[in-house]
């Protein structure tokens, strides 16, 4: 891009004559000290160009620049725009304050750009009763930057120093102006880095070498409790030394080899003589011959992040003090547990021999008793033996219900189901207590509810022998009014999965300060009628222990003087149930997240006969219980977290209707005890794992329906 001519020399001005030589003179000083004595860049200006325009009698004074230029957004211009104007007299400015490149308008400087301009004004002018006295390019330091305009009378003589005037003032107004705006810009920088520095929320800071601090900014004199910079500065010249100094060899180390520490943590002293915990970055300033002459830094109090640290640590610690007691108690509890399950093997080995030792003798006594009592006796002879034989029986009664306690307390016992008709053996079950009530005048009586099935699937003989517990107290303690067995079945929609009994007496009733303790071993809930007819308190006992083997709870509600009601509720199903009908195929889901463990348990189910679908997760699962018909739901858990019950609640919540599938849970030995929270999720039955083939046979055929 061209550029124009230098302002004006001696020579060029001494080539008129005198007087206009020494007018333009005037005019040069007047133009400056209009543009230096200004407060304002385009005050200048304008009175830079009234001066001209004053001068050389003309009306109008116009500074046009290119859009963009002498601003931020570059020199890219398109269009024209009146900066900058000075008027005599109103004019009709609006007309023209814009001239567009479309208007035949180019770049180029000198006499092409001066040319175009003329002829993009000239209507304009008409139109204002203006004619064109002077033009002249306005140029800076990257070039055209515009045109300066004057209006008015246009001079007839040729002045070679006016020219030369008004070419000179595009060169100095073009160098005010870049100035002006340069010197804006630097002044817009700084404002925006002092605001920054002043309203930063971070400590921001420059010292010298010594340690002296030469600035500092509110956030910082705020943190360390100072009024203002003068205190800062006079205590760390009377201290000699920095707040931070103990790091200060360290950081200049550092600041010498990179130039820069960041993230570096600092203590700094406030003014009331508490030390902050602080974190710090820091800059090395160095002048041209590398020396350095000052340090810049940020510093950000952390002194609550740090205290929450330390809390946070000493939480951990405690935690993990609290994990090694526990590991401590794991490890103490693992070996009780090893020494009670060494206990309990020795006591059920112990109870096999002395029950072996004692019933034999007895057995011997009463068999031999019985024997002599077929024999010719005088009348005292046969007293005595039938005295022996009596009181040989009641310990025979007695140690076996010890044996039974202790055994059931083992928990070694398993159910051991049989087919049989509820109503023809519960009636021979009951046969002696009803005698022994109609002897007594008390009525007796066995309702069996329309809808139990003629043939079951139970434990008969535990049932059996709850029943006897419950028939015999019932006789003992009723000596007026009734006694009543109700035998119903429980269903779940339309399958039997539990046979409930109640045993209702109006005897003497138990006082409620004993309700309470009446299952517990040698407990009795009427010393005086105990003392009468005998017995150890053990019967409730065994009964309660029998029900729970069962899957049951023995409940108890009873009235001083009405009478009481014992009831129990223990596992049965239809008999022939189990048996698989071809025409109605059982199928299984089965959850497990083990993939060899999902082998082996679907092998194992198919080899049962059933039809098996094996997924991984729950929501596997929830797909097969939308797609499919199912007889159950096996669910194979590793633990009682929440994710595991949720997986139960999950395929419980996705069966709806009168008849849920059945769900069953397998999970570690170690997590039997925990069952309440597995069927409080959706479990009928929870199990142990791994599952023998012979007990897994027996939940399917006890739980699965067919599909």
């Amino acid at each position: 891009m061209g550029r124009l001519a230098a302002p004006a020399t001696q020579e060029e001005l001494h080539g008129g004559p005198a007087t206009e030589f020494r007018h333009a003179l005037t005019v040069y000083g007047s133009v400056t000290q209009a543009l230096l004595s200004a407060a304002f860049p385009e005050d200048g200006a304008r009175r830079a160009l009234a001066e001209i325009a004053q001068a050389y009698g003309w009306d109008v004074g116009v500074v046009w620049v290119w859009e963009g230029r002498w601003t931020a957004s570059g020199s890219s211009a398109s269009d024209l725009t009146a900066k900058i104007l000075w008027s005599r007299n109103p004019v009709r400015w609006m007309d023209f304050e814009v001239l567009t490149r479309g208007a035949g308008l180019c770049l180029e400087t000198h006499v092409p750009a001066i040319e175009a301009f003329r002829r993009a004004r000239a209507p304009a002018l008409v139109e204002c009763g203006l004619e064109p006295a002077a033009l002249a390019p306005l140029v800076d330091s990257e070039g055209h930057a515009g045109f300066v305009e004057f209006l008015g009378p246009a001079s007839r003589e040729e002045s070679p120093a006016r020219e030369v005037v008004i070419r000179d003032f595009g060169v100095i107004l073009g160098w005010f102006g870049e100035r002006c705006a340069r010197r804006a810009a630097v002044e817009a920088e700084a404002s925006l880095l002092r605001s920054l520095f002043e309203n930063a929320p971070v400590g921001l800071y420059r010292s010298a070498p010594d340690g002296r601090i030469l600035l500092a900014n509110p956030a910082l004199l705020e943190m360390l409790g100072f009024a203002a910079l003068d205190e800062e500065s006079r205590r760390v010249m009377e201290s000699r030394r920095l707040d931070h100094f103990a790091c200060r060899d360290g950081f200049r180390q550092l600041l010498d080899g990179t130039g820069t520490a960041r993230g570096l943590e600092t203590q700094w002293l406030r003014h009331d003589g508490h030390l902050l915990d602080c974190l710090e970055s820091l800059r090395a300033v160095r002048d041209s011959s590398g020396r350095v002459i000052s340090y810049d830094g940020a510093v950000e109090d952390i002194s609550s992040r740090k205290q929450i640290e330390l809390e946070l640590l000493s939480h951990t610690q405690q935690l993990e003090d609290a994990r090694a007691r526990l590991e401590e108690q794991s490890i103490e509890l693992s070996a009780t547990r090893d020494r009670a399950l060494e206990a309990s093997r020795l006591k059920s080995a112990f109870l096999s021999s002395i029950s072996h030792e004692i019933r034999t003798p007895l057995n011997g006594i009463i068999g031999m008793t019985d024997l002599a009592l077929g024999t010719e006796l005088s009348a005292e002879q046969e007293e005595y033996l039938r005295a022996v034989r009596v009181a040989a029986g009641s310990l025979l009664d007695l140690f076996n219900d010890i044996i039974e306690l202790a055994r059931l307390g083992a928990g070694d016992q398993e159910p051991d189901v049989t087919a049989f008709e509820p109503r023809l053996w519960i009636e021979e079950i009951l046969k002696p207590f009803a005698r022994r009530a109609e002897a007594n005048a008390v009525a007796f009586s066995v309702v069996f509810a329309p809808d139990l099935p003629a043939e079951i699937e139970a434990d008969l003989e535990r049932i059996r022998k709850i029943l006897s517990c419950l028939a015999d107290n019932a006789v003992k303690f009723t000596s007026s009014g009734s006694i009543t067995v109700t035998v119903r079945p429980v269903r779940e929609g339309r399958h039997l999965r539990r046979l409930g009994v109640s045993v209702h007496d109006t005897g003497a009733g138990i006082p409620q300060d004993r309700q309470l303790a009446v299952f517990e071993p040698f407990i009795k809930g009427d010393a005086s009628r105990s003392r009468r007819f005998g017995g150890t308190g053990m019967g409730l006992a065994i009964a309660s222990q029998l029900v729970k083997l069962l899957g049951g709870e023995l409940t108890m509600e009873s009235v001083p003087g009405a009478g009481s009601i014992f009831s129990f509720q223990v596992r049965a199903r239809t008999a022939g149930a189990s048996k698989t009908d071809p025409a109605e195929p059982r199928h299984i889901l089965l959850t497990e997240e083990n993939d060899l463990d999902r082998r082996i348990l679907s092998h194992r189910l198919r080899k049962l006969g059933l039809d098996v679908t094996a997924v991984r997760n729950a929501p596997e699962a929830a797909e097969a219980l939308d797609l499919m018909r199912l007889s159950m739901v096996l669910v194979s858990l590793e633990s009682a977290d929440p994710g595991a019950l949720e997986m139960i609640r999950a395929i419980r919540q996705r069966q709806t209707g009168p008849n849920p599938l059945p769900v069953i849970a397998l999970v570690p030995k170690a997590n039997l005890p925990q069952g309440d929270l597995y069927r409080a999720a959706g479990a009928n039955e929870v199990r142990s794992k791994p599952i023998r083939t012979r007990e897994l046979s027996r939940l399917v055929e006890s739980w699965a329906v067919a599909s």
